[in-house]
Order: C-alpha cells, then sequence, then structure tokens
C-alpha cells in the first residue's frame, strides 16, 4: 500500500524475479509541487539541479557545472512513503533502461574515512593541484556520494542520477504518483461536452487542470478568425496576421511535449485551423471602426506593411485587394 492505494503486483519486483519486493525496475523523481509536477510532464523536461557528488569535488569552479543533476530513487514503489514526507507527494517514474540510455546511473555511496574515500580525495586532489580537468576521473565524481554517519546519511534514498537535464516523451514515463494513488503511462484528452463545455479528462488531476489552464490562456491570446475580421464581397479581410494552428501552439508554448504538443493542436483543429491576435485584432475594434471601404488603399496580393493611408503600424501580412479602414480621427487614438 502507498498513501492508501495498492500498488499493482505486475509494478513490484524487478525483470529476474516480480517477487523481490525489496527490488524495483523503476526509479522516481518526487517533486512537492503539483503545478511543476504537471509542467514537468506537459514539457517533458526535467531541469538539473546541484551540484550533487563527492564531497568537495563537487563544487571545484572548474567541474562545478558537470555535478548539476537530476536526482531520481529506485526505492520500490511498494516503500515510496519513505520519500514522499521529505521529498514531496508527486512523482513521475522511468524505468532503469530509459535512464540508462540517457548515460544516468546509481549512486556509488563511500563511507567517510574508508579506504576508497582516501583514495578518492588523493587522487582528485593531486588532478586539482594539477589543474587537469579534462581528466575521466571528474566525469565520474556527480555518481559518487560520501557518507558521514550521524551527519550525512542518504544511501537509504537508494539514489540514481542523469547529469544533466533529462528529457523525455509522455510514453517514456512508466508510472506518475500522486495524493490520489499511484498510475501508469499519463493519459490526456480533451473533450466538449454535449453542453458545449471544454474539459480535460486525465489519470493524472494536476496534469488536466495544467492543460486546462493552457487552453484558458490560448483562448486569451487567439481567436477564431470567423468572429472576428471584416467581411467584404463574401470574402474575409485578413487587417492582422493569420497563424495556422501549430504556428499558434508553437509561439505560445514553445516547450509542450511532443505528445501533448499534438494532442493541444487536435483539438483547437476541431475549433480552427486558423487564428489571429486578440492583441492586433483590438487595434482594430474601436468603436465605429470595423467598416469596409472598398479601394480605399491600393493593396496588391503580396507582403506589405500596415494600412498605407491611416498610417496604422501591423506585422508584416499577406494581404488581399480590400482593407479595412480606420476613421482618421480614430487610428491615431488606437495607437495610444
Amino acid at each position: 500500500m502507498t498513501n492508501g492505494y495498492e500498488v499493482p503486483s505486475h509494478l513490484l519486483g524487478d525483470h529476474r524475479n516480480s517477487t523481490w519486493r525489496d527490488m524495483s525496475q523503476f526509479v522516481v523523481h518526487f517533486t512537492r509541487d503539483p503545478n511543476v509536477f504537471a509542467e514537468i510532464l506537459a514539457t517533458g523536461l526535467l531541469r538539473a539541479s546541484g551540484p550533487y557528488g563527492f564531497s568537495w569535488a563537487r563544487n571545484v569552479p572548474e567541474v562545478a557545472a558537470r555535478h548539476y543533476s537530476v536526482c531520481l530513487s529506485e526505492v520500490p514503489l511498494s516503500n515510496v512513503e519513505r520519500l514522499v514526507g521529505r521529498r514531496g507527494n508527486y512523482g513521475i517514474g522511468f524505468t532503469k533502461e530509459f535512464i540508462r540510455s540517457n548515460q544516468g546511473a546509481r549512486v556509488w555511496y563511500v563511507d567517510q574515512g574508508s579506504m576508497q574515500a582516501r583514495y578518492l580525495n588523493e587522487h582528485l586532489s593531486d588532478l586539482r593541484s594539477r589543474n587537469d580537468f579534462d581528466h575521466p576521473m571528474w566525469e565520474l565524481t556527480p555518481f559518487v556520494d560520501l557518507v558521514m554517519p550521524g551527519r550525512y546519511e542518504w544511501d537509504w534514498e537508494r539514489e540514481w542520477r542523469v547529469r544533466g537535464d533529462l528529457h523525455f516523451k509522455l510514453s517514456d514515463v512508466a508510472v506518475t504518483i500522486t495524493p490520489d494513488g499511484i498510475n501508469e503511462v499519463p493519459e490526456l484528452d480533451f473533450y466538449v461536452t454535449p453542453k458545449m463545455d471544454f474539459t480535460v479528462v486525465s489519470n493524472s488531476r494536476p496534469l488536466a487542470d495544467y492543460m486546462e489552464k493552457l487552453v484558458q490562456e490560448f483562448f486569451q491570446t487567439f481567436e477564431d478568425p470567423v468572429n472576428s475580421l471584416p467581411v467584404d464581397s463574401g470574402e474575409y479581410v485578413w487587417i492582422v496576421e493569420q497563424r495556422e494552428t501549430e504556428d499558434a501552439v508553437d509561439y505560445l508554448f514553445p516547450e509542450l511535449e511532443e505528445e501533448i504538443f499534438r494532442r493541444l493542436v487536435d483539438y483547437l483543429n476541431s475549433e480552427s485551423y486558423v487564428w489571429v491576435s486578440s492583441a492586433e485584432i483590438g487595434l482594430f475594434t474601436v468603436e465605429g471602426v470595423a467598416d469596409v471601404v472598398w479601394g480605399s488603399a491600393r493593396w496588391c496580393l503580396g507582403r506589405g506593411r500596415g494600412l498605407p493611408r491611416m498610417k496604422v503600424p501591423t506585422r508584416l501580412i499577406w494581404k488581399t485587394s480590400t482593407c479595412t479602414t480606420l476613421p482618421r480621427q480614430r487610428a491615431s487614438a488606437a495607437l495610444t
């Protein structure tokens, strides 16, 4: 049981023996903040922190950057309550194989005063005295922790580390841990109910809440041109730049994980395939502004800037042969 929830039996043990309850095939990164947890899943990025590693070596200025790492634990899922209290009750778990494929490894715990610690200290001190910071030994020190009984004892965490940031796909996530329990691969879907209410469904409530906020932010930034652009002779007048859904989502949320990006785009495409900036449209929605005047500016097919006669600056856009004109007295007001 974990926080009152049963761990599925196939998630216990490891590949050698599923009954070995003291072993695990997974390593988990923990956080206290549900928003951080959701953002990690949504972006597919675990940022390194630190520095971590062997004693004083991790703080040597010339190599300190190499010791920034992502930390995870291989404590079995049936015992993660040991870590929840200290590290947070939101966890993202991966298989050991995935972590190894990203050059991650388990931490080597070396006892203070031991022969191993003495040899490491002597060798690293010699390298530092010779300013030899290209030696391969500095590539190992991020994965070594010095255990000082009664002062610094974290071997019970059974830690693994990945040097630098860890990038992953949603499908790389093996398990998630929340106060609601343990789930396997995160699920995410967007729905519009029969009453036209929008909702996000996920087996991870923090991820669903996070994605709902992103959708709200999108609709606050962009709008459907059908509801915004003026029409002349049955055709929309493109007074501002249009963006296809993928471009709009990438512009607003450039770090989204690939699968989540695609699902968000698919949902938005069901609303519209192109979008316009609400802020740009706002320049032309002053009272009495949305009047289409045929031939008010000599536009031609191709790229150009603004409304020439009114000197209203807009982004470079593809234009039609007509335009929407701001009344001269309101054009200057729209720009202040």
